[in-house]
């Protein structure tokens, strides 16, 4: 029922929609203590189709649990790297006891609260109409992770292309587009 797409053979089209995955809007998005080289690829990748989509006019959305996927994914992943300082060793270094008192998690902040303008200038929020989503039925199926699951079945409810890296795709079960430079997911 899924079907993939190589990013780099689709051509966005004036009344395509699509939704970003969190990966795909922290390649796009975030510059914070990132291995640049590492991401250099996957920024280009998906920003290049960016690009393309936006001179179209194609709809680019986000959700808000892309947002709270974002902010999180950037906390905790800072949080990782306090943790594991040498200074931090000592202490059972603690999220919010250690971490939210800390310099490292105000300057983290910062970035995000200069980050999430240029994601909502550059996206369409979208109302994911949360009291008419048949959970129930969404957990019966239940194999990936579950924000996976979720904005597969939001892009399915919304005619939206999905535009992910995730390679937990591949064993989605939904009649959606999966735009995606992933090879795993292409082959």
């Amino acid at each position: 029922m899924v079907k993939f797409l190589d990013i780099k053979n689709t051509q966005p089209q004036e009344n395509d929609k699509y939704l970003l995955d969190t990966n795909v809007i922290a390649f796009l998005f975030n510059s914070y203590n990132v291995d640049v080289a590492a991401v250099r690829s996957k920024f280009n990748t998906y920003g290049d189709f960016l690009d393309k989509a936006l001179k179209a006019n194609a709809e680019i959305y986000i959700s808000s649990l892309n947002l709270s996927e974002f902010i999180n994914m950037i906390v905790r992943r800072e949080y990782n790297i306090e943790a594991r300082k040498e200074e931090n060793k000592s202490v059972k270094y603690d999220f919010k006891t250690h971490f939210r008192q800390s310099e490292a998690y105000k300057e983290v902040m910062e970035h995000i609260k200069s980050v999430i303008p240029s994601i909502l200038n550059t996206c369409q929020k979208i109302d994911d109409n949360f009291s008419c989503i048949d959970i129930h039925g969404m957990i019966k199926t239940l194999e990936n992770d579950f924000n996976d699951e979720y904005f597969a079945y939001l892009s399915s409810q919304e005619n939206l292309k999905l535009v992910t890296d995730d390679g937990d795709f591949k064993s989605i079960n939904l009649p959606i587009d999966i735009i995606t430079g992933n090879r795993n997911l292409l082959n």
